[in-house]
């Protein structure tokens, strides 16, 4: 793959200036909230749409240089799926990724213990988890714009160019320390973890060789946590008890 201006200044975002900006951003508005100059409860609504259309322009503007320098679809992951051992191994990597997130969202209404660990673990970003309908709405645009969007970047993308320089396993471990980064906003521990997950869907894309199954998997994993930091933190539990602040 021969480098282009562009590529370089895209690697500079996704990167660099991504990362830092996330980062400013959501400290930024901590800081206001802490001091009251934001009412309460905090809508993030206008955060989820930022983030879609940040997200789309980004995915538009590598697909429209892989158009302008002629590029095989298939070095960014876009073939057709190819039905082997590979996909079946991958689905079950992916399945078993999923399983624990989902048995927690059948749980948590009814496990008072389990509810109370998410809402310390997620008290400092309580914000940006939806509490209204609406925002549950703008929150599902998320979670399918990132399934899509940043496995595009950060798996076809990235793996594409820094496998230019190193093998292909090398390069997906890379590309997962820097979407760990792009989340350093919510905290090193959760940035660390979010390392993990790159990692699993780099092995996913690795597995198949194409990017169909983690977009699934990344944007059905983003479904079911905002549905489960829902439940944990704003709906009401089972037996009653009001929704409080976490």
């Amino acid at each position: 793959m021969i480098f282009t201006a562009p590529d370089v200044l895209l690697l500079l975002i996704l990167g660099v200036l991504y990362p830092s900006y996330s980062w400013a951003q959501t400290r930024q508005l901590q800081r206001a909230l802490a001091r009251g100059e934001i009412a309460l409860p905090y809508d993030p609504s206008e955060d989820y749409r930022t983030t879609i259309a940040v997200q789309w322009l980004l995915a538009a503007f590598v697909l429209a240089l892989w158009i302008w320098t002629g590029r095989s679809a298939s070095l960014l992951g876009l073939r057709p799926v190819v039905v082997d051992a590979w996909l079946g191994w991958g689905t079950l990597l992916a399945v078993a990724g999923l399983l624990p997130t989902a048995v927690q969202l059948a749980l948590v209404s009814r496990r008072p213990s389990l509810r109370a660990s998410l809402r310390a673990q997620f008290r400092d970003l309580a914000m940006f988890i939806p509490r209204t309908a609406a925002q549950q709405r703008w929150f599902h645009g998320v979670a399918l714009t990132a399934g899509i969007c940043e496995e595009l970047l950060y798996r076809g993308f990235l793996i594409a160019c820094l496998s230019t320089w190193t093998t292909d396993v090398v390069a997906m471990l890379l590309a997962a320390l820097l979407f760990g980064a792009v989340h350093l906003y919510q905290g090193p521990a959760k940035a660390l973890q979010i390392v993990g997950i790159g990692v699993w869907m780099g092995s996913l894309y690795l597995l198949t060789g194409a990017l169909w199954l983690p977009m699934l998997t990344h944007a059905v994993l983003d479904l079911l946590g905002g549905s489960l930091l829902h439940r944990a933190l704003w709906a009401p539990a089972t037996d009653g008890r009001p929704v409080t602040a976490p």
